[in-house]
């Protein structure tokens, strides 16, 4: 009997070893330890002395995990690249277990799953077979929907220094009852604590890392922050200090842009105005095309200003109810959605004050009575100004809203010398009309069965050039209604 049971034994221990050993010759770990230039947050090494109290977050483990752990950080240098390694490695091979059953990290390593507490319990258990200093953290983690009981870690990097980190979030993400990867791993590597703090609320403060400690009352309070923020490059404390000072909402963010593009500077807000001017600045990191879309009002990427290094930006107005999308896409007509404002829809008064304050105040000597007499609305104006990307008006001279209505002319105060464009409107008066570029005169108007006079010329010399009208025809004097200006 006594010799069965050791055989019994001795089999289950070679058992293991086995599973083990051919593990460990499968490890696919990329060795290069790039992670430090993979670095969203930049150094945030802080100081913290050792916990010496009794963690109930860390569950006891029977494996041995040092041959696993020397394999996976065989290449490292110091106590943070072991680190990186241990992460990396984890966030590539653990799925999150949907069943919400396995916590240990023994049970995770054979299953290569488990909840949070499980990729904590497993990070920490290799990283001390190695002689490493790991803290799990327990608190309450919250994104768009949720807030629930969570964990996930501080690792010293050095005596008294270590860094925040978050495996299970690095590793994926649950939707329904399925798990994805992340793209991107290491958005919750070395994180921030001023960005730890509006996702992660330990029950310890001295977690926090913060000047001042926030409650529970005011964790739950903040806008829920889309870790695709970091993804996308936005991740600056400026969203901090607007959380924290009750300033701060946020559009709907979706993946597919993860790679493609960063954002650089866009509204921090849920809701957009109609009438009121917004700047979106992207540094595109792929050929895609970009567009902002409103209803049926596509602005796509040639339409922005493209300000070198990949660098795309533009001013925009809403003017129809219903959704801005900010859209990307690779080859055909789908446009997929990367981020998403609500319209806030406003009473006329309310966008005419909007547009008075904000929308056209970069545009100089700007007379909106008259281009409203001539037929262009402030909100008409407004659009033609965003389409074409426009700095500076033509010039209108008084009653120019009493002598036309515009169809279609140049939005800009600079014309092109040898370029062609085309004005036409509708006189309002039997009067006679002539564009006159310095002392070139044009004349030669194809008038339609509406009465519009339509006109395409091409400037050839540089200096004014003004549409005149003759009022009164039995007179001879000319009157400016119009002023362009033509540059080389």
């Amino acid at each position: 009997m006594l010799y069965n049971q050791i055989i019994f034994i001795m089999l289950k221990k070679i058992v293991f070893i086995i599973i083990f050993t051919s593990f460990i010759l499968h490890i696919t770990f990329n060795n290069d330890l790039n992670a430090q230039q993979k670095l969203y947050f930049g150094n945030n090494e802080l100081y913290k002395e050792p916990n010496q109290a009794y963690n109930p977050y860390i569950l006891e483990s029977k494996y041995d995990y040092s041959n696993v752990a020397r394999t996976i950080t065989k290449e490292c240098k110091n106590d943070y690249e072991k680190i990186c390694a241990i992460y990396e490695w984890i966030c590539d091979n653990i799925s999150y277990d949907t069943d919400y059953k396995i916590h240990d990290a023994d049970q995770c390593w054979d299953k290569r799953k488990g909840v949070c507490q499980a990729y904590c319990n497993l990070f920490y258990h290799i990283a001390k077979s190695i002689d490493l200093k790991v803290e799990i953290i327990g608190g309450k983690a919250k994104n768009e929907n949720t807030c629930n009981g969570h964990s996930w870690i501080f690792a010293y990097t050095q005596k008294n220094h270590g860094i925040l980190l978050d495996p299970t979030w690095g590793a994926g993400y649950v939707n329904g009852n399925e798990f994805s990867k992340n793209y991107d791993c290491w958005t919750w590597f070395n994180v921030s604590p001023q960005w730890m703090i509006l996702s992660h609320l330990p029950e310890d403060n001295s977690y926090q890392f913060i000047d001042n400690p926030i409650s529970f009352s005011k964790f739950i309070s903040l806008p829920p922050v889309n870790s695709l923020l970091i993804s996308y490059g936005m991740y600056d404390n400026n969203i901090y200090d607007m959380a924290m000072n009750d300033k701060l909402s946020l559009p709907t963010l979706y993946s597919g842009g993860e790679g493609k593009l960063q954002l650089i500077d866009f509204p921090l807000q849920e809701s957009l105005n109609i009438g009121e001017n917004y700047t979106l600045r992207v540094k595109m990191l792929s050929g895609n095309d970009i567009a902002i879309i409103n209803q049926n009002t596509l602005i796509d990427k040639e339409k922005w200003n493209h300000e070198g290094n990949n660098i795309y930006s533009i001013e925009f107005t809403p003017n129809n109810t219903g959704a801005v999308s900010f859209s990307i896409h690779d080859n055909g007509n789908t446009w997929s959605t990367i981020l998403q404002y609500n319209i806030d829809d406003t009473t006329n008064n309310d966008k005419n004050n909007i547009l008075d304050k904000h929308s056209l105040c970069k545009i100089e000597n700007i007379n909106t009575e008259e281009w409203e007499k001539a037929g262009i609305s402030k909100h008409k104006l407004q659009e033609l100004i965003e389409s074409h990307n426009v700095k500076e008006l033509p010039i209108t001279y008084s009653d120019m809203g009493e002598a036309l209505k515009i169809i279609s002319i140049p939005m800009t105060r600079k014309l092109n010398k040898g370029q062609s464009y085309t004005f036409s409107f509708i006189p309002t008066t039997n009067s006679t009309w002539a564009i006159i570029n310095n002392d070139i005169w044009y004349q030669e108007w194809n008038i339609g069965k509406d009465g519009s006079y339509t006109m395409t010329i091409t400037p050839e010399q540089e200096g004014e050039l003004i549409i005149y009208v003759k009022p009164d025809l039995n007179q001879n004097n000319y009157y400016s209604c119009i002023g362009f200006y033509v540059i080389e």
